[in-house]
């Protein structure tokens, strides 16, 4: 499925801006904003832990880290 969608892309963006809004181009675009709405979540998170990390390292280390 994944393949399908980076593959789709464009011409399900095309079909929707030309109106043509039927069921399958619907799921389509509703799977794909899906999984760019969890990766922009994972992002989050992923970037929390390494702020995280890295202030808890720099405090054990007295703040001297660069």
């Amino acid at each position: 499925m994944r393949l399908l969608l980076s593959t789709n892309y464009p011409h399900i963006m095309k079909l929707l801006k030309n109106g043509k809004k039927d069921k399958v181009n619907i799921e389509l675009w509703q799977e794909h904003s899906l999984r760019l709405g969890k990766l922009a979540v994972e992002n989050r998170i992923n970037k929390c832990e390494i702020f995280d990390y890295w202030n808890t390292r720099s405090n054990r280390s007295g703040g001297n880290d660069v």
